[in-house]
């Protein structure tokens, strides 16, 4: 069931998941009493109705419409939950970015300014964004010039650079 949560729902693959034997036990002085930024408990539910003709016969092409049916059920609720609490933790650490309807390519340009960005080994960026419907259409139909793309490239290009010759002075230490 999970591969074909997965295959509907990309964003919960890089969900990490555990298995109840691997969670804190409850009575254990170490298991969070609360929710907190590191951890919170997901709870989902999907009702399903299968026909006794349905059953006997097991009629195949039923079977798997309720198989999928219960699959969207979860990735939608997943989705949900995984999203708010992205979203509670990033408004929690100060990280949401808050687009105007004027320029948005101008604000997120500001942003990425004063962010702060993790390269890999061959230099790609960590950054990655979960935007509502409304401003992907809003994005879509206000795509950024070329000189926006250009200044956009330029400040990536910096803080690569700037993250490359801090790991140089690192390893000089």
């Amino acid at each position: 069931m999970h591969t074909l949560v997965e295959d509907l729902y990309p964003v919960l693959q890089r969900v990490t998941r555990h298995t109840l034997d691997e969670l804190p036990d409850v009575a254990d002085d170490a298991a969070p009493e609360e929710e907190s930024a590191d951890f919170r408990q997901f709870s989902h539910q999907h009702d399903m109705q299968i026909s006794l003709e349905t059953a006997l016969t097991f009629d195949v092409g039923t079977a798997l419409g309720h198989v999928l049916e219960l699959a969207e059920s979860l990735g939608d609720q997943q989705t949900s939950e995984m999203v708010g609490f992205m979203s509670d933790v990033a408004t929690a650490s100060g990280n949401v970015l808050s687009l105007t309807d004027s320029n948005p390519t101008e604000n997120f340009i500001a942003a990425v300014q004063t962010m702060e960005i993790e390269f890999d080994e061959d230099g790609n960026h960590n950054l990655s964004l979960i935007i509502t419907p409304a401003l992907h259409d809003l994005l879509r139909k206000n795509p950024p010039t070329e000189e926006q793309g250009r200044r956009f490239d330029a400040i990536i290009a910096a803080k690569r650079e700037e993250q490359r010759a801090s790991r140089s002075r690192r390893r000089l230490s």
